[in-house]
């Protein structure tokens, strides 16, 4: 203790540089973990799809890249913020249904081309 009063008094900006760097660590780190715990977990993957889910939120689950996905729906990228699945709904015209098709279609091409690559 005596060492962090030493270098708080000698290096404040040091210190506090120190402790954003250990923060933000702290957070992503988190933020990580908590995100492979919850898609490890099986009822949490290759949902059903329904109108909160993002695109993020589908490729994680069916572990589809995000790109793939986008790609397949005509999304763009310069979307802002989280793209939902009635948002995609309606701009494709694709009913909920008809993207759970895609989906399942996409990933067993995924799975097919993972298999081709061992």
């Amino acid at each position: 203790m005596a060492a962090l009063k030493y270098l708080w008094t000698q290096h404040p900006v040091a210190m506090v540089i120190c402790g954003a760097a250990f923060a933000l660590t702290a957070f992503f780190a988190f933020d990580f973990l908590a995100e492979v715990i919850y898609f490890n977990d099986p009822r949490h993957r290759d949902q059903a799809l329904e109108g909160w889910m993002t695109v993020r939120y589908v490729s994680r689950s069916y572990e589809i890249p995000p790109e793939v996905l986008r790609d397949a729906w005509d999304l763009t990228r310069e979307d802002k913020g989280p793209v939902r699945m009635l948002d995609v709904m309606g701009r494709t015209g694709l009913s909920l249904t008809e993207l759970q098709e895609s989906v399942e279609a996409l990933q067993e091409s995924a799975r097919a081309r993972e298999a081709d690559r061992s």
